[in-house]
């Protein structure tokens, strides 16, 4: 099979990322289960914007942007040892059964590039992660025939989803996966009947711009400036909540300007300094907290229920998920609802059975391994 993955070095998804290691912030490779798939087959890379794509272009000195492309690349190469053939310009692209893109890392590609990468291949796989970045793509991207979209639940029935698009097409959950050192190594008997909340957040410090309102679509339709919205109100108010232990730390927002003096607030140091395998170990229960206004799970809460605590989970996020239907967890509709629920779990009926918590760890583990989701992919290229 013929691949054509997009832009790999403007996120850690997939592979190490340049700027990451600059920053000195863990590349986290969450969707690493991919190049498994791109070492099957016969896979070529294509870079066309650099990750400063966004700052040059509203500084207006975007022909800087080949420039650093040429670097960027070249310290891509060395870190990750990329042995793919690499690709800066699409007129000199062959035809491929399928092209695989992360939309945060297309979002900067104009119209008329996208419509030449969608004429190149049979099926143009677009990843919807972080989608709230670039929503008001989201119509345009849909219009090929060819197009599918896939995302870490399915997000289908989701109200901000379908508020740009109009024609819907194929779609399938394909997600990250979960490091294998994730553990049940206490029993539930042995842990604090108390809350563990983790996960980070963006702070914002003053209100959008006109203009920024008017291109954000989180604030300028919906009306929030925060994609964690529950995750900011848990870690404002920790200090109220006795039964809650707040791990929450908010990130710093990336600008070119102050890319190393802030570099402290996005490497996530904080988040990352403590054993979190071992800290969910010690508490019966647990909230990360959602998308819940793009309708996508966090990471974090699989992990901790991997790790046995109960999960305090927004049902409407998991669609396409093993926590579609489970009963063993704890729901919430809003932060009202939410509040209740950490001021007093004891008052939400938790089943205390080893062999079903151990069960159903196992089921999250099959799921989120590079087996599973490289055989969800294949088994959908191989029928659609």
């Amino acid at each position: 099979m013929k691949v054509l993955f997009l832009n790999p070095h403007r996120s850690d998804f997939v592979f190490e990322s340049f700027i990451y290691k600059i920053l000195k912030r863990k590349s986290l490779r969450k969707y690493g289960y991919l190049k498994v798939f791109f070492d099957k087959n016969e896979t070529d890379l294509l870079f066309l914007t650099s990750s400063f794509f966004r700052f040059l272009s509203k500084l207006q000195i975007a022909f800087l942007d080949f420039f650093i492309l040429k670097i960027e690349l070249r310290k891509f190469k060395k870190l990750n040892k990329i042995t793919y053939n690499q690709r800066i310009s699409i007129t000199t692209l062959k035809q491929y059964d399928v092209i695989i893109c992360f939309g945060f890392s297309i979002r900067d590609i104009s119209d008329k590039q996208i419509e030449v990468l969608a004429g190149k291949c049979d099926k143009f796989i677009i990843h919807l992660s972080h989608y709230h970045l670039y929503a008001n793509k989201l119509k345009y991207w849909s219009s090929f025939e060819n197009v599918i979209f896939c995302a870490d639940a399915d997000i289908r029935n989701n109200y901000f989803f379908n508020f740009f698009i109009d024609k819907r097409p194929p779609f399938f959950v394909l997600t990250y996966i979960i490091n294998n050192r994730f553990n049940i190594s206490k029993e539930w008997k042995n842990r604090t009947s108390k809350i563990i909340s983790t996960g980070t957040f963006h702070e914002f410090e003053k209100i959008y711009s006109i203009k920024q309102l008017i291109s954000n679509p989180l604030s300028g339709i919906f009306g929030t400036l925060s994609l964690h919205p529950e995750r900011r109100v848990i870690a404002k108010y920790a200090d109220k909540l006795p039964l809650l232990e707040s791990k929450n730390s908010s990130m710093g927002t990336l600008k070119i300007f102050t890319l190393f003096k802030e570099k402290k607030k996005v490497n996530q140091s904080q988040y990352f300094a403590f054993d979190i395998v071992e800290l969910y170990n010690e508490f019966q229960y647990a909230f990360v907290g959602e998308e819940t206004i793009t309708g996508l799970p966090g990471i974090g809460i699989f992990e901790a229920t991997i790790c046995g605590c109960t999960p305090i989970i927004n049902r409407a996020c998991y669609n396409g998920t093993p926590f579609e239907n489970m009963t063993d967890s704890i729901e919430y509709s809003n932060i009202n609802e939410l509040i209740n629920i950490i001021k007093y779990p004891s008052n939400f009926s938790v089943l205390d059975d080893r062999n079903k918590r151990i069960s159903l760890s196992t089921k999250l583990k099959e799921f989120y391994s590079p087996s599973f989701q490289l055989n969800i992919l294949e088994t959908f290229l191989s029928k659609s």
